[in-house]
């Protein structure tokens, strides 16, 4: 959780099929300015995961970002969708963005929520 209380988020790709051209580094040159420029950081870029169950998915990408509204407005913006194209050409994607849990989160309040739902 940042100082001011919001709850982190995070864009995770699952890439897959990839073709390194010149397209594809050219995406790459150019994405890092637009999640800079909405508070965005590098968690893990291209990590082959160690897989522990199931299959693999291929490589993964993980950008943090301050808060839902800064990830969401990454993704929407002129910059990122003009360049989408350089990726989906030369690679294939599942793209996800998910909110964190605040600091200090434990399982208990969610699993009080489910309850009384449970089968």
């Amino acid at each position: 959780m940042s100082d001011d209380g919001a709850v982190p988020a995070y864009a995770v790709g699952l890439i897959s099929d990839v073709t390194i051209n010149e397209e594809l580094l050219e995406y790459m040159s150019l994405i890092e300015a637009t999640i800079v420029r909405f508070g965005g950081h590098w968690i893990t870029h291209g990590r082959s995961p160690e897989i522990r169950e199931g299959r693999s998915v291929g490589d993964i990408v993980v950008l943090g970002f301050p808060d839902l509204t800064s990830a969401r407005a990454w993704y929407d913006s002129a910059e990122y969708q003009a360049i989408i194209p350089l990726r989906t050409r030369n690679s294939h994607a599942i793209l996800a963005i998910v909110e964190g849990v605040p600091a200090g989160y434990t399982t208990e309040a969610t699993i009080q929520k489910l309850r009384p739902h449970r089968a």
